[in-house]
């Protein structure tokens, strides 16, 4: 499946849904990771929803080293404080929830 705006637009960074951010480190006082080894890093990217453009959340990658057969790794999606709800009957939160889950990693050969 495409997404139309991979296609129209695939130099307008702006209209996507999802994007990067940053490379955490175990220790990163933001999203802090107690089980994280010390050399372990994880990816920080951002995730809105276009029916809900005032609400923000980071999506956080982590791929579970020891997780071997098959390989897994979590995505965690993180609300962002602040930011402006526009009524009180707006909703607060994604349409995909926030919390942890975990993703099993098929490797799919081509012939």
């Amino acid at each position: 499946m495409c997404f139309p705006t991979l296609i129209e637009n695939p130099l307008d960074i702006d209209s996507r849904n999802i994007g990067a951010s940053s490379i955490l480190k175990s220790n990163n006082l933001y999203v802090n990771c107690s089980d994280c080894s010390e050399n372990e890093r994880r990816i920080k990217l951002y995730i809105s929803d276009p029916q809900r453009d005032y609400l923000s959340a980071h999506l956080i990658l982590r791929y579970l080293i020891n997780e071997t057969n098959p390989e897994k790794m979590t995505a965690t999606i993180v609300a962002l404080h602040g930011g402006v709800i526009p009524n009180t009957d707006s909703p607060i939160s994604l349409r995909v929830p926030y919390g942890e889950y975990l993703m099993i990693i098929k490797h799919i050969s081509f012939v």
